[in-house]
């Protein structure tokens, strides 16, 4: 089977990386892969060499377009087009609404069949602005133009973008995101270290804030921050208010997180909201104990007390007060690895491949049935 997967860009961040760990599945199972990116981004070199998989890095911008700039957004979707006209593939799966905006006329006069996951929690990005609200019905004429299977991280997910696009629930598959357990080292034997890591962009959502104001109630411990975004400026000046500055390292965007997640003695995840919640799966692949916030999807993936314990949104103290309790406690902290390990086996690469494989072989059969209707 040929599979083209097609992204706007390829920063180091969730959706990204979902699409690398899938192509390099896909590449071992047998298929011919090819990764279009359109924008001139591509952090995932290391990742992908070696594995046969094509890169098509078109470099059409650095920042991504706005909503107004029309010659620029043709460009991309001429040549975004272009391109799978070239590798002639046998199914396009997209990732993220601006991939599926730019390929979606290419998808129906090519006549591809098309795939497309929600990665993201449910809700349109446009708001009250007129430019974001045009960029909205885009994305619904997309998904309607290209007549894709719609997947989604996450059973909320899938509920949330089909109650924003006003369709049944079971028209959207839930279908997890993959971890390569082979890159994510075994639990560290011995005590726990008091050293917390934290990965995500340093969006206000992430909330890291509320991350340094819980490192604030834990004496002795530190935080490794891993990412970078718009909030560093901010959450630097923080933590220096908070007299904190000496036990936070503000790590940036970094290839080797399975190396700084062992021997954590935790991971946090103290997000607003999470599509999934990746991180929160490798940390369990890595044997650290997860601390998350209870809310969707986050609720959905970690039970409070088997694989990870839940606190509230927006509560350092009871962040600090749980995250010790991992500290202190040695049967609860062996109770969290051995459940973690035993859910993050449930999002084995090989086995999230298979189900992508099969989503494929499926799409591609309703799309040839509908093409004999269509000739009969």
């Amino acid at each position: 089977m040929r599979i083209a997967h097609v992204l706007p860009a390829m920063r180091r961040a969730g959706a990204e990386t979902v699409v690398a760990l899938l192509s390099r599945g896909l590449a071992a199972a047998g298929h011919e892969v090819h990764v279009i990116v359109a924008g001139g981004r591509f952090d995932y070199g290391r990742d992908l060499e070696r594995t046969g998989v094509a890169v098509h890095l078109l470099g059409l911008f650095q920042r991504y377009p706005r909503y107004w700039e029309l010659g620029v957004l043709r460009r991309i979707r001429a040549a975004v087009g272009d391109a799978l006209r070239g590798i002639a593939a046998d199914v396009a799966h997209c990732h993220l609404a601006q991939a599926l905006i730019w390929a979606a006329p290419a998808i129906r006069e090519l006549g591809i069949p098309a795939v497309y996951t929600f990665h993201e929690i449910g809700g349109f990005g446009g708001g009250f602005s007129p430019f974001g609200r045009l960029w909205d019905r885009r994305f619904e004429a997309a998904i309607r133009e290209s007549g894709a299977r719609l997947l989604a991280v996450s059973h909320h997910a899938a509920e949330e973008w089909a109650a924003c696009l006003g369709i049944e629930a079971e028209a959207i598959t839930p279908q997890p995101n993959p971890v390569d357990l082979s890159m994510w080292p075994a639990p560290v034997a011995g005590p726990p270290p008091r050293r917390i890591v934290m990965v995500g962009t340093l969006y206000a959502l992430k909330r890291q804030n509320v991350a340094l104001r819980a490192i604030c109630r834990l004496p002795g411990a530190s935080l490794d921050l891993i990412g970078d975004g718009p909030m560093r400026p901010d959450l630097e000046r923080l933590a220096a208010k908070l007299g904190v500055r000496d036990r936070v390292r503000f790590l940036g965007v970094r290839d080797d997180v399975p190396e700084l997640m062992r021997g954590a003695g935790a991971a946090w995840m103290l997000s607003e909201q999470e599509g999934m919640g990746l991180a929160a799966v490798e940390a369990m692949a890595s044997g650290v104990p997860i601390v998350a916030t209870d809310v969707p999807a986050l609720n959905e993936l970690v039970r409070d007390g088997y694989n990870g314990l839940l606190v509230p949104l927006d509560d350092p103290e009871a962040t600090a007060a749980t995250t010790e309790r991992i500290f202190s406690d040695d049967a609860l902290r062996g109770r969290l690895i051995g459940g973690g390990l035993e859910t993050a086996r449930r999002f084995a690469l090989e086995e999230v491949v298979r189900s992508h494989i099969g989503i494929y072989e499926e799409t591609i059969g309703r799309k040839r049935s509908r093409q004999h209707v269509d000739a009969g």
